[in-house]
Protein backbone atom coordinates (compact mmCIF):
# COMPACT_ATOMS: atom_id res chain seq x y z
CA UNK A 1 0.00 0.00 0.00
CA UNK A 2 2.87 2.50 0.70
CA UNK A 3 4.75 1.45 -2.53
CA UNK A 4 1.50 2.26 -4.18
CA UNK A 5 0.99 5.79 -2.43
CA UNK A 6 5.04 6.16 -3.65
CA UNK A 7 4.41 5.64 -6.79
CA UNK A 8 1.10 7.33 -6.84
CA UNK A 9 2.66 10.55 -5.23
CA UNK A 10 5.84 10.06 -8.02
CA UNK A 11 3.20 10.18 -10.88
CA UNK A 12 1.34 13.71 -9.44
CA UNK A 13 4.75 15.02 -9.19
CA UNK A 14 5.65 14.20 -12.74
CA UNK A 15 2.49 15.80 -14.53
CA UNK A 16 2.70 18.66 -12.02
CA UNK A 17 5.97 18.63 -13.39
CA UNK A 18 5.12 18.69 -17.05
CA UNK A 19 2.11 21.33 -16.70
CA UNK A 20 4.97 23.76 -15.21
CA UNK A 21 6.80 22.83 -18.05
CA UNK A 22 4.18 23.56 -20.37
CA UNK A 23 2.89 26.77 -18.26
CA UNK A 24 6.37 28.00 -18.75
CA UNK A 25 6.48 27.24 -22.65
CA UNK A 26 3.33 29.62 -22.54
CA UNK A 27 4.64 32.41 -20.83
CA UNK A 28 8.33 32.36 -22.67
CA UNK A 29 6.09 32.41 -26.20
CA UNK A 30 4.11 35.29 -24.16
CA UNK A 31 7.20 37.50 -23.26
CA UNK A 32 8.31 36.89 -26.93
CA UNK A 33 4.88 38.28 -28.36
CA UNK A 34 4.84 41.63 -26.00
CA UNK A 35 8.66 42.41 -27.27
CA UNK A 36 8.29 42.43 -30.24
CA UNK A 37 4.74 44.29 -29.67
CA UNK A 38 7.20 46.51 -27.46
CA UNK A 39 9.99 46.97 -30.33
CA UNK A 40 6.71 47.60 -33.21
CA UNK A 41 5.23 50.13 -30.74
CA UNK A 42 8.74 52.08 -30.26
CA UNK A 43 9.80 52.47 -33.41
CA UNK A 44 6.09 53.94 -34.17
CA UNK A 45 6.37 56.17 -31.22
CA UNK A 46 9.98 57.10 -32.76
CA UNK A 47 8.74 57.69 -36.24
CA UNK A 48 5.79 59.76 -34.52
CA UNK A 49 7.92 61.95 -32.55
CA UNK A 50 10.22 62.90 -35.58
CA UNK A 51 7.31 63.77 -37.38
CA UNK A 52 6.07 66.09 -34.88
CA UNK A 53 9.53 67.60 -34.13
CA UNK A 54 9.65 68.04 -38.19
CA UNK A 55 6.55 69.69 -38.19
CA UNK A 56 7.08 71.36 -35.32
CA UNK A 57 10.07 73.32 -36.88
CA UNK A 58 8.43 73.95 -40.00
CA UNK A 59 6.04 75.91 -38.13
CA UNK A 60 8.40 77.50 -35.97
CA UNK A 61 10.32 78.89 -39.51
CA UNK A 62 7.06 79.74 -40.69
CA UNK A 63 6.47 81.93 -38.11
CA UNK A 64 9.92 83.37 -37.77
CA UNK A 65 9.51 84.17 -41.06
CA UNK A 66 5.79 85.74 -40.88
CA UNK A 67 7.26 87.85 -38.08
CA UNK A 68 10.10 88.99 -40.36
CA UNK A 69 7.77 89.78 -43.04
CA UNK A 70 5.62 91.90 -40.70
CA UNK A 71 8.19 93.72 -39.00
CA UNK A 72 9.60 94.55 -42.50
CA UNK A 73 5.91 95.85 -43.58
CA UNK A 74 5.63 97.24 -40.62
CA UNK A 75 9.32 99.50 -40.87
CA UNK A 76 7.57 100.41 -44.84
CA UNK A 77 4.16 101.39 -43.13
CA UNK A 78 6.20 104.03 -40.94
CA UNK A 79 8.14 105.49 -43.51
CA UNK A 80 5.34 106.01 -45.88
CA UNK A 81 3.26 107.46 -42.87
CA UNK A 82 6.08 109.49 -42.33
CA UNK A 83 6.37 110.62 -45.85
CA UNK A 84 3.07 111.61 -46.07
CA UNK A 85 3.15 113.68 -42.99
CA UNK A 86 6.01 115.16 -44.63
CA UNK A 87 3.81 115.71 -47.55
CA UNK A 88 1.08 117.46 -45.70
CA UNK A 89 3.50 119.98 -43.87
CA UNK A 90 4.74 121.20 -47.36
CA UNK A 91 1.55 121.36 -48.47
CA UNK A 92 0.32 123.64 -45.98
CA UNK A 93 3.69 125.30 -46.28
CA UNK A 94 3.04 125.74 -49.98
CA UNK A 95 -0.63 126.71 -49.04
CA UNK A 96 0.21 129.49 -47.07
CA UNK A 97 3.18 131.08 -48.66
CA UNK A 98 0.80 130.52 -52.23
CA UNK A 99 -1.72 132.90 -50.59
CA UNK A 100 1.10 135.44 -49.81
CA UNK A 101 2.55 135.84 -53.54
CA UNK A 102 1.90 135.63 -56.95
CA UNK A 103 5.42 134.88 -57.76
CA UNK A 104 6.11 132.01 -55.22
CA UNK A 105 2.90 130.67 -56.16
CA UNK A 106 4.01 130.29 -59.81
CA UNK A 107 7.23 129.00 -58.14
CA UNK A 108 4.91 126.77 -56.09
CA UNK A 109 3.25 125.64 -58.68
CA UNK A 110 6.50 124.50 -60.77
CA UNK A 111 8.05 123.18 -57.40
CA UNK A 112 4.47 121.06 -57.02
CA UNK A 113 5.19 119.77 -60.12
CA UNK A 114 8.42 118.86 -59.38
CA UNK A 115 7.48 117.33 -56.92
CA UNK A 116 5.07 115.47 -57.91
CA UNK A 117 7.25 114.43 -60.82
CA UNK A 118 9.58 113.35 -58.25
CA UNK A 119 7.03 111.25 -55.99
CA UNK A 120 6.42 109.57 -59.44
CA UNK A 121 9.52 108.95 -59.62
CA UNK A 122 10.51 107.86 -56.08
CA UNK A 123 6.81 105.82 -55.84
CA UNK A 124 8.51 104.01 -59.16
CA UNK A 125 11.53 103.79 -57.58
CA UNK A 126 9.44 102.25 -54.41
CA UNK A 127 7.75 99.53 -56.32
CA UNK A 128 10.75 98.57 -57.94
CA UNK A 129 12.35 98.16 -55.01
CA UNK A 130 9.28 97.07 -52.64
CA UNK A 131 8.85 94.31 -56.02
CA UNK A 132 12.30 93.28 -56.03
CA UNK A 133 12.60 92.99 -51.96
CA UNK A 134 9.47 90.79 -52.27
CA UNK A 135 10.72 88.49 -55.22
CA UNK A 136 14.01 88.41 -52.75
CA UNK A 137 12.05 87.12 -50.22
CA UNK A 138 10.12 85.08 -52.10
CA UNK A 139 13.14 83.85 -53.99
CA UNK A 140 14.77 83.49 -50.22
CA UNK A 141 11.74 81.20 -49.21
CA UNK A 142 11.51 79.22 -52.47
CA UNK A 143 15.44 78.34 -51.54
CA UNK A 144 14.21 77.29 -47.77
CA UNK A 145 10.86 75.68 -49.22
CA UNK A 146 13.58 73.71 -51.58
CA UNK A 147 16.17 73.49 -48.71
CA UNK A 148 13.42 72.32 -46.36
CA UNK A 149 11.58 69.94 -49.16
CA UNK A 150 15.35 68.31 -50.01
CA UNK A 151 15.78 68.36 -46.43
CA UNK A 152 12.67 66.24 -45.60
CA UNK A 153 12.92 63.83 -48.86
CA UNK A 154 16.76 62.70 -47.08
CA UNK A 155 15.27 62.37 -44.12
CA UNK A 156 12.56 60.49 -45.93
CA UNK A 157 14.46 58.58 -47.59
CA UNK A 158 16.71 57.81 -44.49
CA UNK A 159 13.75 56.99 -42.82
CA UNK A 160 12.76 54.64 -45.17
CA UNK A 161 15.95 52.90 -45.26
CA UNK A 162 16.57 52.90 -41.42
CA UNK A 163 12.80 51.77 -41.69
CA UNK A 164 13.76 49.09 -44.14
CA UNK A 165 16.48 47.95 -41.98
CA UNK A 166 14.76 47.87 -39.33
CA UNK A 167 12.39 45.68 -40.89
CA UNK A 168 14.67 43.27 -42.47
CA UNK A 169 16.24 42.79 -38.87
CA UNK A 170 12.71 42.70 -37.05
CA UNK A 171 12.28 39.90 -39.90
CA UNK A 172 15.48 38.44 -39.47
CA UNK A 173 15.14 38.20 -35.56
CA UNK A 174 11.68 37.32 -36.02
CA UNK A 175 12.85 33.94 -38.38
CA UNK A 176 15.35 33.53 -35.80
CA UNK A 177 12.77 33.55 -33.14
CA UNK A 178 10.37 31.09 -35.03
CA UNK A 179 13.18 28.48 -36.32
CA UNK A 180 14.29 28.71 -32.30
CA UNK A 181 10.66 28.60 -31.58
CA UNK A 182 10.56 25.48 -33.59
CA UNK A 183 13.46 23.67 -32.44
CA UNK A 184 12.23 24.38 -28.75
CA UNK A 185 8.86 23.27 -30.05
CA UNK A 186 10.30 20.39 -31.52
CA UNK A 187 12.68 19.30 -28.31
CA UNK A 188 9.55 20.15 -26.10
CA UNK A 189 7.26 18.11 -27.89
CA UNK A 190 9.82 15.14 -27.90
CA UNK A 191 10.12 15.76 -24.16
CA UNK A 192 7.10 15.58 -23.74
CA UNK A 193 6.66 12.31 -25.80
CA UNK A 194 9.17 10.38 -23.77
CA UNK A 195 7.20 11.88 -20.54
CA UNK A 196 4.30 10.65 -21.91
CA UNK A 197 5.80 7.27 -22.46
CA UNK A 198 7.14 7.15 -19.15
CA UNK A 199 3.64 8.36 -17.45
CA UNK A 200 1.98 5.65 -19.29
CA UNK A 201 4.50 3.13 -18.28
CA UNK A 202 3.95 4.37 -14.66
CA UNK A 203 0.36 4.23 -15.24
CA UNK A 204 0.40 0.60 -16.88
CA UNK A 205 2.52 -0.57 -13.19
CA UNK A 206 -0.26 0.97 -11.22
CA UNK A 207 -2.83 -0.05 -13.47
CA UNK A 208 -1.53 -4.02 -12.99
CA UNK A 209 -0.75 -3.27 -8.92
CA UNK A 210 -3.95 -2.14 -8.56
CA UNK A 211 -5.85 -5.25 -10.54
CA UNK A 212 -3.13 -7.82 -8.32
CA UNK A 213 -4.41 -5.94 -5.34
CA UNK A 214 -8.06 -6.04 -6.75
CA UNK A 215 -7.66 -9.82 -6.75
CA UNK A 216 -6.34 -10.20 -3.70
CA UNK A 217 -8.97 -8.22 -1.91
CA UNK A 218 -11.32 -10.27 -3.86
CA UNK A 219 -9.53 -13.60 -2.27
CA UNK A 220 -10.02 -12.23 0.78
CA UNK A 221 -13.15 -10.91 0.70
CA UNK A 222 -14.48 -15.03 -0.29
CA UNK A 223 -12.11 -16.11 2.55
CA UNK A 224 -14.05 -13.93 4.89
CA UNK A 225 -17.32 -14.92 3.33
CA UNK A 226 -16.62 -18.27 3.60
CA UNK A 227 -15.48 -18.14 7.37
CA UNK A 228 -18.52 -16.24 8.08
CA UNK A 229 -20.96 -18.45 6.23
CA UNK A 230 -18.93 -21.49 8.59
CA UNK A 231 -19.62 -19.34 11.51
CA UNK A 232 -23.06 -19.13 11.09
CA UNK A 233 -23.87 -22.56 10.49
CA UNK A 234 -21.30 -23.36 13.78
CA UNK A 235 -23.73 -20.31 15.75
CA UNK A 236 -26.97 -21.93 14.04
CA UNK A 237 -26.02 -25.44 15.34
CA UNK A 238 -25.20 -24.47 18.99
CA UNK A 239 -28.29 -22.52 18.93
CA UNK A 240 -30.34 -25.85 18.04
CA UNK A 241 -28.38 -27.55 20.58
CA UNK A 242 -28.64 -24.80 23.54
CA UNK A 243 -32.29 -24.90 22.33
CA UNK A 244 -32.63 -28.63 22.80
CA UNK A 245 -30.78 -28.51 26.08
CA UNK A 246 -33.02 -25.63 27.37
CA UNK A 247 -36.11 -27.46 26.12
CA UNK A 248 -34.87 -30.54 28.07
CA UNK A 249 -34.12 -28.52 31.33
CA UNK A 250 -37.63 -26.74 30.83
CA UNK A 251 -39.36 -30.40 30.89
CA UNK A 252 -37.23 -31.53 33.83
CA UNK A 253 -38.31 -28.47 35.85
CA UNK A 254 -41.90 -28.78 34.52
CA UNK A 255 -41.61 -32.75 35.92
CA UNK A 256 -39.84 -31.71 39.18
CA UNK A 257 -42.54 -28.50 39.47
CA UNK A 258 -45.43 -31.02 38.93
CA UNK A 259 -43.56 -33.73 41.82
CA UNK A 260 -43.40 -30.79 43.67
CA UNK A 261 -46.81 -29.96 43.90
CA UNK A 262 -47.75 -33.48 44.72
CA UNK A 263 -45.86 -33.09 47.55
CA UNK A 264 -47.25 -30.02 48.78
CA UNK A 265 -50.48 -30.86 47.91
CA UNK A 266 -50.05 -34.54 50.23
CA UNK A 267 -48.62 -32.37 53.02
CA UNK A 268 -51.34 -29.50 52.82
CA UNK A 269 -53.75 -33.25 53.13
CA UNK A 270 -52.01 -34.32 56.19
CA UNK A 271 -51.74 -30.99 57.67
CA UNK A 272 -55.92 -30.34 57.47
CA UNK A 273 -55.89 -34.22 58.87
CA UNK A 274 -53.53 -33.42 61.69
CA UNK A 275 -55.52 -29.64 62.20
CA UNK A 276 -58.81 -32.25 62.08
CA UNK A 277 -57.36 -34.90 64.60
CA UNK A 278 -56.31 -31.98 67.06
CA UNK A 279 -59.84 -30.42 66.84
CA UNK A 280 -61.33 -33.47 67.72
CA UNK A 281 -59.43 -33.91 70.27
CA UNK A 282 -59.82 -30.48 71.65
CA UNK A 283 -63.55 -30.93 71.51
CA UNK A 284 -62.74 -33.89 73.84
CA UNK A 285 -60.95 -32.26 75.93
CA UNK A 286 -63.71 -29.42 76.22
CA UNK A 287 -66.51 -31.74 76.98
CA UNK A 288 -64.41 -33.35 79.64
CA UNK A 289 -63.39 -29.96 81.00
CA UNK A 290 -67.10 -28.84 81.05
CA UNK A 291 -68.26 -32.47 82.42
CA UNK A 292 -65.78 -31.85 85.22
CA UNK A 293 -67.07 -28.54 85.76
CA UNK A 294 -70.30 -29.90 85.93
CA UNK A 295 -69.98 -32.29 88.95
CA UNK A 296 -68.12 -29.98 90.70
CA UNK A 297 -70.94 -27.60 90.64
CA UNK A 298 -73.72 -29.86 91.24
CA UNK A 299 -71.42 -30.80 94.22
CA UNK A 300 -71.03 -27.75 95.75
CA UNK A 301 -74.94 -27.26 95.30
CA UNK A 302 -76.14 -29.93 97.99
CA UNK A 303 -73.97 -33.34 98.57
CA UNK A 304 -77.13 -35.00 99.66
CA UNK A 305 -79.06 -34.13 96.70
CA UNK A 306 -79.75 -37.25 94.08
CA UNK A 307 -79.94 -35.89 91.00
CA UNK A 308 -76.65 -34.14 91.85
CA UNK A 309 -75.48 -37.61 93.92
CA UNK A 310 -76.36 -39.68 90.61
CA UNK A 311 -74.70 -36.74 88.44
CA UNK A 312 -71.50 -37.22 90.85
CA UNK A 313 -71.63 -40.84 90.07
CA UNK A 314 -72.26 -41.16 86.56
Amino acid sequence: MLEKMEKCGRQEDLMQFIHQDKVQYDINKFDDRMENLRRIRETRERQEEEAMWECLTKVQWEKEAAAKAAADNEKIAAALAEKEKEKERKEQLLLRIRDESEEIRSLLERLRAAQMNKERALQTEEKRLLLKQEEEVMAAYDNMMKEEQERAERLHKEKELQRRLSNIAVRRQQEEQMEERVKRQKETQEEHERERKAVEEIVAQVEMEERMEYQRKREKQEEVRKFIEFYLEQREARREAEARRMKEEEDQIAEYNALLDKRLEAQKVKRRERTAEQEKVQAIISAIKEAEERKRTAFACHPACSPCRSFLLV
